[in-house]
């Protein structure tokens, strides 16, 4: 029995060594495909946005009327979401930014030029989607939509989630980028 190379030992010691090396080789590729999609300007463009809209904007009541009494884009320099610094949403502000460009097809009056003009204030890389929704009940009572869906035939796209809440309900921001 001594000096027999295939021993009990031996093949425990193989079977150990390919488990580990497959779990290497699966880990390594995993994250190397993150990486690549960290490094995706799309995504970092999507990061960008969603830290845009946890802000108040600028300025910070950008979504209120002028003394004109009608409400202008022109004026607004950045749009922001929520009340402060916080993480805390304004429904005064999604509800103004679902006036301006709702979800794709329910148009509002000048639904184009509104959903350039917010583009260009995000400065948004391609063609956006913003979903804000509750995250603790089933409902979409509070669930907003805002831009153009990405169709099945888009060519990339990005996708950024954030953390908010709205009058003490959680609430998930995803941000997505799309090109088609």
């Amino acid at each position: 029995m001594k000096g027999q190379y295939f021993s009990f030992d031996a093949v425990v010691a193989a079977v150990i060594m390919v488990v580990a090396f497959t779990a290497l080789v699966s880990y390594w590729f995993g994250a190397q495909s993150v990486i690549e999609d960290r490094a995706n300007p799309m995504y970092a463009d999507a990061l960008r946005i969603s830290d845009m809209l946890i802000s108040p904007g600028f300025p910070q009541s950008w979504q209120t009327d002028d003394p004109s009494g009608v409400f202008s884009l022109d004026n607004t320099k950045q749009i922001g979401l929520t009340l402060g610094f916080g993480n805390e949403l304004d429904r005064k502000k999604l509800e103004r930014l679902k006036g301006l460009i709702p979800a794709y097809g329910l148009h509002a009056s000048n639904w184009e030029g509104n959903y350039a003009a917010i583009g260009r204030l995000l400065r948004a890389s391609g063609d956006y989607y913003i979903i804000v929704e509750q995250t603790d009940t089933n409902s979409a009572s509070n669930q907003y939509t805002f831009g153009k869906p990405y169709p099945e035939n888009a060519t990339s796209v990005a996708v950024a989630h954030r953390g908010a809440t709205l009058e003490g309900h959680p609430m998930r921001l995803r941000i997505f980028i799309w090109r088609q």
